[in-house]
């Protein structure tokens, strides 16, 4: 009957020992400096990093279009420069048109 009690006593003691271990360990792996939460908190930075590269990679591309439109396509160019740059052909007439609304 002693040796029953020894041996359940020592089967507790042995269970509660590998529970602490299994908690030290979990708490080891999420907490230590490679852990979980470390793990995370790289893969957030690396998804913004990615984005702002897509992102980055994007524009680059619509000004390498625009950079190649400004130096092909003689059509746009004019474009431009009627618009923007309020130019003319030789024997044209630009007439400018002045709101009222902004005076007082």
């Amino acid at each position: 009957m002693i040796n029953y009690r020894r041996n359940k006593r020592n089967k507790t003691i042995i269970k509660i020992g590998f529970s602490f271990y299994i908690v030290f360990m979990v708490l080891i792996l999420v907490f230590s400096e490679s852990g979980y939460i470390k793990l995370k908190k790289i893969q957030n930075t690396n998804n913004k990093l990615e984005h702002e590269i897509n992102s980055t990679i994007e524009i680059i591309e619509k000004l390498e279009f625009e950079k190649n439109r400004l130096e092909e396509d003689l059509v746009y160019i004019e474009k431009i420069a009627r618009s923007e740059f309020k130019m003319a052909k030789k024997g044209e007439k630009v007439f400018t048109i002045i709101s009222k609304k902004g005076n007082n």
